[in-house]
């Protein structure tokens, strides 16, 4: 399965939306960026049928300390598609 880029992304958007590449990629870095401020301000993201993003504090593995990673936790809504129930639940 071949990996989605932001620029399969600007791409997608700018074929569905009638913008030009350059824009459509503008818009996708402005988003991401939007996404990555939040998520260093200590906020969620919540994006509705998609899920949540949530910045999580972790302790290091070998080293005493901890880190701030992010954890996704997809929406009931996305796992019932992706499980290709007939029955997709609502958020």
């Amino acid at each position: 399965m071949p990996t989605l880029t932001k620029k399969d992304i600007a791409v997608q958007i700018s074929n569905e939306m009638g913008f030009s590449v350059r824009e459509s990629k503008r818009i996708v870095d402005s988003f991401f960026n939007a996404v990555k401020g939040l998520l260093q301000e200590g906020q969620e993201v919540k994006l509705v049928r998609f899920g949540t993003f949530m910045p999580t504090t972790r302790a290091y593995r070998f080293k005493a300390g901890t880190k701030t990673t992010v954890a996704f936790h997809p929406s009931r809504w996305l796992k019932g598609r992706l499980n290709g129930g007939e029955k997709v639940l609502q958020d």
